[in-house]
């Protein structure tokens, strides 16, 4: 007895469609994750304690902390001095 051609066919489509279901199930569900792990992740950086010198501490426990503030950003108290001798005060290439 011969395959009917219109049977083969609707196995064909609902076959395709199973399989574009689970493929758009996975991407929903690894995105999910994704967004999970990220989420945790960020989170979990942010639940450290502050000491005194501002180092997070992660565990909450004392830390070693140092006092050498030579990498630390300053602002400084005044503003440099622009210079006032001759010329332009803006800035040039050096072509004409």
């Amino acid at each position: 007895m011969p395959t009917d051609p219109f049977e083969a066919r609707r196995t064909g489509v609902l076959r395709l469609r199973i399989a574009t279901a689970s493929i758009g199930a996975a991407a929903v569900v690894g995105t999910g994750a994704l967004g999970w792990s990220v989420a945790a992740t960020t989170a979990s950086a942010s639940t450290g304690t502050t000491t005194e010198n501002g180092e997070l501490s992660d565990d909450g426990t004392t830390s070693t902390t140092t006092t050498n503030d030579d990498d630390q950003f300053v602002v400084p108290s005044q503003l440099p001095q622009t210079s006032t001798s001759g010329g332009s005060s803006h800035a040039s290439s050096g072509g004409s």
